[in-house]
């Protein structure tokens, strides 16, 4: 099911409130189905997904997110950053981060990549920006579960 669910999600992503909702619904179901619980139980479904070691959606699709702008910065995708207007910040000590974009492309979906993917990025440790591979970039972006 989660390929199906995860599917373009960093193109997608976000989408509207009631669209996240079903889609964390899904999971909740799975959730329930795999520890064995009714939707009659009463349970904490949040309580049984971290027992399961399991992301929330949210949390995945923002990995998701990153995970294509390192590809981009680095050379890894056939997508120039100075084509998603992404501009190196020049400040001493945040070389590994953006200014945020103007708004020149004409995708409302494509800014909505960008813009939060930015946002989330300049949010990340130096350590992590500046990872020598997708596979430690990846390793570093793991986050607890809540």
């Amino acid at each position: 099911i989660r390929p199906g669910l995860e599917y373009a999600d960093s193109v997608w992503d976000p989408t509207t409130g009631t669209d996240i909702a079903l889609l964390d619904q899904v999971q909740n179901r799975a959730a329930r189905w795999a520890k064995g619980k009714s939707k009659f139980e009463r349970c904490s479904v949040s309580a049984l997904q971290k027992q399961l070691g399991w992301l929330p959606l949210s949390e995945r699709r923002r990995q998701h997110r990153l995970s294509i702008l390192y590809k981009i910065r680095n050379g890894l995708l056939a997508v120039a950053p100075e084509a998603i207007d992404l501009v190196p910040n020049s400040r001493p000590g945040k070389q590994c981060k953006y200014v945020r974009p103007g708004a020149r492309n004409s995708s409302p979906l494509w800014n909505q990549f960008v813009y939060r993917t930015v946002r989330d990025w300049n949010e990340l440790p130096a350590v992590a920006a500046e990872a020598g591979s997708l596979d430690e970039f990846k390793s570093q972006l793991v986050a607890p579960c809540p």
